[in-house]
């Protein structure tokens, strides 16, 4: 999505109207099945961290925490893309062993 939404131009403070789109972002996240661990990353493109990289994932993680996410299911990382770009990624992982379904034949195994 647009940096814009996120920040004014060369600013590091969040735009007011930023936290309801994190808002919905962790409104999602409380949909996922228990049965799955997950991890939300908040992505700021950059081709390497610097001072306005650092003050803007600071501004995200007071957002984050203003709204009381549960802050060990969310990262804030950098990725080299369009500089102009924040984006969102979920990676999600089964909390237990995974079972097949009872209607489900066994895989064969070839001797």
């Amino acid at each position: 999505m647009p940096l814009s939404l996120a920040f004014a131009d060369a600013a590091t403070e969040l735009e007011p109207t930023f936290p309801p789109v994190l808002q919905e972002l962790l409104n999602a996240s409380e949909k996922i099945p228990a049965r799955f661990d997950y991890q939300v990353e908040v992505r700021l493109c950059a081709a390497e961290p610097g001072e306005a990289v650092r003050r803007r994932a600071m501004s995200l993680a007071t957002a984050l925490d203003k709204l009381q996410a549960p802050m060990d299911h969310f990262a804030i990382g950098t990725q080299d893309c369009q500089a102009d770009r924040i984006g969102f990624a979920v990676a999600m992982a089964p909390v237990g062993p995974v079972s097949l379904p009872t209607d489900a034949a066994p895989a064969e195994v070839n001797p």
